[in-house]
């Protein structure tokens, strides 16, 4: 097992219409947000589809990253096209949103060696499974679902939620999974069922809740002026994911400490336009505000 992390995800042209912060074609995708959250944090590589229309600007976003099993696929990338009414609320799909290229297989056959933690982004769940599948038995896998997954594919995204160590869910999707009112009762039944580690429920702007066996830690988002919230929720898994690779423990106290770097991450995905904050953040200001919010850095 090496360090870091491999992501797979998504890689798409975002539009989004907002009063303030709209996106209009730039690049994002789950693999995209979260990739370049971990990168402060240790090597990263991508499995994904790369479209030729973005080729060029993938290789250049992603310079950091070992593209070696990102497929490149003729075509033109996905779009999501987007609505969000408030500047930091939910951002809507307003059209029929698919994920990957018609007839996209993961590359799974060129990951040159596999790192300890992987991270299964919204994507399309039999993208998840053949990921999940194909990395060793002792892999640490965490994933990231949609409400719409949950509802339209159920069993799969229950396939990939049982080969994982790790769920990044929001309330809503935790209640879709559970069939249960409450965070608590939602988590317990969903550790239970899938046999998870810990449970992160992302909670916008209260911050995130990360639910292990027994208890659970709430959180708080720092406080940034938030330009643009797309993407926060991968960078927060990236975040968490990069530091839980450094650190190579699954106890309470680690994974806590994880929370926090996602949080922070999550940050610098918020206060610029698309990525715009996330390409610009530094190791030292990654500190700066860990030592903000009191998280510890060791």
């Amino acid at each position: 097992m090496t360090g870091g992390v491999i992501v797979a995800g998504t890689i798409t042209r975002d539009f989004v219409e907002s009063r303030v912060g709209g996106l209009d074609g730039e690049l994002g995708g789950s693999a995209v947000y979260s990739a370049l959250a971990a990168r402060l944090l240790g090597p990263v590589g991508v499995v994904a589809a790369v479209t030729a229309d973005v080729e060029s600007e993938v290789r250049q976003l992603l310079n950091f990253a070992d593209l070696e099993a990102a497929t490149m696929s003729p075509g033109t990338a996905p779009e999501w096209h987007a609505q969000r009414d408030e500047p930091g609320g939910e951002a809507v799909t307003v059209q029929k949103f698919e994920s990957i290229p018609a007839g996209y297989v993961p590359a799974v056959e060129r990951v040159r060696e596999w790192p300890r933690v992987v991270f299964l982004g919204s994507v399309d769940p039999a993208v998840q499974l053949a990921v999940a599948r194909a990395a060793p038995a002792d892999t640490w896998i965490a994933a990231d679902t949609m409400d719409v997954m949950v509802s339209e594919r159920r069993h799969e995204v229950e396939q990939v939620l049982a080969a994982c160590r790790i769920a990044f869910v929001t309330e809503i999707e935790l209640e879709l999974l559970t069939h249960t009112r409450g965070v608590a009762a939602g988590a317990e039944r969903a550790m239970d069922g899938f046999g998870l580690s810990a449970i992160v429920v992302k909670r916008g702007r209260a911050g995130a809740l990360l639910w292990t066996r027994g208890s659970g830690t709430r959180m708080p988002a720092a406080a940034v002026d938030v330009v643009d919230p797309t993407g926060a929720g991968d960078a927060l898994a990236g975040g968490f994911l990069g530091r839980l690779a450094q650190v190579g423990r699954l106890d309470a106290a680690t994974l806590r400490e994880c929370l926090g770097y996602g949080l922070v991450m999550a940050t610098f995905a918020i206060e610029g336009i698309g990525v715009r904050g996330l390409v610009a953040a530094t190791e030292a200001e990654v500190r700066t505000r860990l030592e903000h919010l009191r998280i510890p850095i060791s």
